[in-house]
């Protein structure tokens, strides 16, 4: 993306202070500088997204930055697309900085990866499979460099959880505890009696079917992320899931519900 079209979609990103409202003490990273280092690392900003929502300062708000890097990529087996006869996809590794320029929330790096399944360019997004912190206040083209080398040397570990899940086969009785563990990650309480379990474990497409464990968190992490089944009570739709926070968190609580189960 260029600065243009990043600033279109977030302008809080090129932010060059914080809003009139922080203390003396308060510590500005500027997120304009996180590209520029980042950048220099051979790492461009693939998507950013910023709250759906109306707040009070646009121009300082909580946002989230995707690099990518067209040179680091992996490949592995999946299930999904060996129907089609290739048994390759490939992955590509992203790294995702949460910032803000108001004090709504700390700087915060989560890594993910960004995975092709098949020719009609479907995607799946595995986001928060481990993270990293600033050791220190500010951000520079070394701590680019830091972050982007330990998360690179990362990635295989990350592949090869991918396999170990593939791997795995559920039946219909742990397939559903899944789901209702799944759904309280997003449902507390009584709002969790709205979904029903089996809702999140359907298919939107035929390489998503399957008892692998693969493909049951895929499906599950679709159906709680974006929504779109009805309610039991309500039968309205579900929403997807906005919060640039909340997104964050479940997926984060999504991949460790998946681990635990490759792990049994």
């Amino acid at each position: 993306m260029t600065d243009e079209m990043i600033e279109r979609e977030a302008p809080s990103v090129f932010a060059d202070a914080p809003d009139a409202q922080r203390s003396d003490r308060y510590v500005f990273v500027s997120s304009r500088k996180i590209v520029d280092s980042m950048r220099d690392n051979g790492w461009d900003v693939s998507r950013v997204r910023t709250p759906r929502v109306r707040v009070a300062s646009p121009q300082h708000c909580r946002h989230e930055l995707v690099f990518r890097n067209k040179d680091v990529s992996l490949s592995f087996e999946d299930p999904r697309i060996q129907t089609y006869g290739d048994y390759k996809a490939i992955v590509t590794p992203e790294i995702r900085v949460e910032n803000s320029h108001d004090g709504s929330c700390r700087i915060k790096y989560n890594a993910g990866l960004f995975a092709q399944i098949c020719s009609n360019g479907l995607t799946i997004n595995l986001s928060d499979m481990g993270s990293f912190s600033s050791k220190h206040l500010g951000f520079d083209s070394e701590d680019a460099y830091q972050l982007t080398s330990e998360f690179t040397g990362r990635v295989p570990q990350f592949i090869e959880a991918i396999e170990q899940f593939s791997s795995i086969h559920l039946n219909r009785d742990q397939q559903l505890a899944f789901a209702s563990q799944a759904r309280d990650l997003r449902w507390k309480g009584d709002r969790a009696s709205m979904v029903d379990p089996a809702d999140l474990l359907n298919s939107r497409r035929p390489q998503d079917d399957g008892d692998d464990l693969w493909r049951i968190y895929n499906r599950v992490q679709e159906n709680v992320i974006r929504g779109g089944f009805s309610s039991i009570n309500t039968k309205r739709q579900v929403r997807p899931i906005k919060n640039i926070k909340l997104d964050t968190e479940i997926n984060a609580g999504l991949w460790a519900l998946a681990e635990g189960y490759s792990l049994n």
